[in-house]
């Protein structure tokens, strides 16, 4: 830790339950507050932010292992680069796979903005898993999932447009974010994505500006082939998508070792996932009383790459091509006998 710097260490405990997690951290003389009730992460951070009184906020899950250096790096980028940015990203690695669902994660690309700045040097946002920012009048909005989906997001918009600075990369400040084994300590529970989906379905609303159209995907084809009363729609949909992504990661650069039946199954399951999250977009909007989302996206560059959306569209415009072509050529096989 730099001499010119100094710090103050504030754990806020959402679970009254855990006294002996509070009377452990007490023993460090580290600030310890404890929640009456659960009240989710967007609470308990700006419990957080409203106990500080330092320049710059450094915010840390409790599922993650900081690099010992990581303060001395982002001290660096404050000396720096401080008085340009708003914030700074760093650099949230996962361990390596440990098993096929682990993998699966990986294939799904819903954690891939967490390696963001390694992508960029002025991202968009960053996830609240290894995040500073300077501390401003900012909070985390309590309307989206106490779990946590799109708060983050949110929260970056607020602070850069309150500034008027953009957030940087700070790949150096590395930590080392666990599996989330939910299910029999062996798998992350689709549940979670679909949970940070219908809070990221918002953002299409708060932010119109970085919203856009795309071609119908999985379930947006679903409920169009539905009104033709097709009850081959679900399985053909999930083959086509499957087969086409299987294809996409086999000319990807991603865990080349993984090969064969594992990599197959691997995109089986991610699929799945990927089947959660995309529910949890379309149909998050109308849980929380919002219409008018159907076929459109929320770009997560926000307007810094426009060649994602290109990518965006191409992609799903050929699993609409692919998946209404096998269809139709199964109900001509079908209707032939």
């Amino acid at each position: 830790m730099p001499v010119y710097a100094s710090i103050q260490s504030i754990f806020i405990i959402d679970d009254p339950d855990a006294t002996g997690i509070r009377k452990k951290l007490e023993r460090e003389h580290v600030r310890v507050r404890v929640n009456e009730r659960n009240q989710g992460a967007s609470f308990s951070r700006n419990r957080a932010l409203d106990e500080s009184s330092a320049d710059w906020v450094l915010f840390l899950d409790d599922d993650v292992i900081p690099n010992p250096n990581i303060l001395d790096e982002y001290c660096k980028r404050i000396v720096n680069e401080g008085e340009d940015a708003a914030g700074f990203v760093g650099l949230s690695k996962f361990e390596e796979h440990q098993n096929i669902f682990s993998l699966a994660v990986q294939f799904s690309y819903l954690i891939y903005f967490w390696g963001v700045s390694m992508l960029t040097n002025t991202p968009p946002w960053g996830v609240t898993a290894n995040l500073l920012t300077r501390r401003t009048t900012a909070r985390f909005e309590l309307k989206f999932p106490k779990t946590g989906g799109g708060e983050d997001i949110d929260y970056c918009n607020q602070v850069t447009r309150k500034l008027n600075l953009p957030l940087k990369s700070a790949p150096e400040a590395i930590i080392m974010h666990l599996w989330w084994n939910e299910l029999a300590g062996l798998a992350t529970s689709p549940s979670r994505f679909h949970g940070w989906a219908l809070g990221d379905s918002l953002l299409m609303f708060d932010y119109p500006e970085f919203r856009y159209w795309s071609w119908p995907a999985n379930w947006e084809i679903l409920v169009i082939m539905a009104l033709f009363q097709s009850v081959l729609t679900p399985v053909l949909i999930f083959g086509v998508e499957v087969m086409v992504e299987y294809i996409f990661y086999l000319s990807e650069d991603m865990e080349p070792s993984v090969t064969g039946m594992k990599r197959f199954i691997g995109v089986c399951i991610a699929m799945g996932y990927k089947y959660a999250t995309e529910f949890g977009h379309l149909f998050g909007p109308l849980k929380f009383g919002r219409v008018g989302h159907f076929c459109h996206r929320y770009d997560w560059w926000q307007g810094s790459n426009p060649r994602a959306i290109t990518e965006k569209r191409r992609k799903e415009r050929n699993l609409l091509l692919a998946t209404l072509s096998v269809h139709f050529f199964i109900s001509y096989f079908i209707n032939s006998f």
